[in-house]
């Protein structure tokens, strides 16, 4: 299974030292530009920055062509990204902790 994670999921299992859990849940994850840049903002004192500069199987990944169908539903970039590449990425489960997010993406399948 795969997997395209938003940021509070994986600073929230960094901080917790749980991120090996998604390594042994999914095959393949990746992090869109928009999450990382995210992330990053933490600095490096922040244990998702931390996470993402230490484990290379965290992809980072850019959308394809870039942008979202999505920036209309008032979502943040991260949550647009995630969505949009699990819509273009067929068999990716989206990690979302937005409750906003999550129905976006439960209606958009």
């Amino acid at each position: 299974m795969k997997a395209v994670c938003n940021a509070s999921p994986l600073i929230a299992l960094a901080k917790a030292g749980l991120l090996d859990v998604l390594r042994g849940m999914f095959d393949r994850i990746v992090v869109p530009g928009a999450v990382v840049r995210e992330v990053l903002a933490g600095g490096p004192q922040d244990a998702g920055y931390a996470a993402l500069e230490r484990h290379a199987w965290l992809e980072r990944v850019e959308l394809e062509p870039p942008g979202s169908r999505l920036a209309a539903l008032s979502l943040g970039a991260g949550e647009s990204e995630v969505i949009e590449w699990a819509l273009r990425h067929p068999g990716f489960v989206a990690l979302l902790d937005d409750r906003a997010a999550r129905r976006s993406a439960e209606v958009l399948g």
